[in-house]
């Protein structure tokens, strides 16, 4: 059985929104965040954490079943190692897949977290995003 990434990658970046994080928050003070502002309960997948050069990196979740949309939150850095090597400036990351939520919700992290920058990323420039699949 041969498996399609391009066809993978493809069908789990669809109507997926990533936004990098930098803040000097520690990880579950970010999470706790995220859930009030967006009325969500990102919760810790042990069995989908990745690993990458040896590092495990954690990896929060919700599906939000009534507006069919998931939220994926990753901890780009781990003891000197990265997730996304080419983001090495960003301290977390949030995807929100299955609509689009709104344009003002950069501002609205980066006022909530706080967090000196939240921005939307390219998924498609990232050389490393199938660190992203599930």
């Amino acid at each position: 059985m041969i498996l399609d990434w391009e066809g993978l990658e493809e069908d789990f970046f669809e109507r997926a929104v990533l936004m990098g994080i930098v803040t000097s928050l520690p990880y579950y003070q970010v999470v706790r965040r995220l859930n009030a502002l967006l009325r969500i309960s990102l919760l810790r997948q042990h069995d989908s954490e990745k690993l990458v050069q040896e590092q495990y990196f954690p990896l929060y979740t919700y599906m939000d079943q009534a507006r069919f949309m998931a939220y994926y939150f990753y901890i780009n850095r781990s003891k000197g190692h990265f997730l996304l090597s080419e983001l090495r400036q960003v301290d977390y990351l949030l995807m929100i897949k299955g609509g689009f939520p709104p344009g003002d919700l950069p501002e609205r992290l980066r006022a909530a977290l706080p967090a000196e920058q939240v921005v939307v990323l390219d998924i498609d420039r990232l050389r490393s995003r199938q660190q992203l699949l599930l």
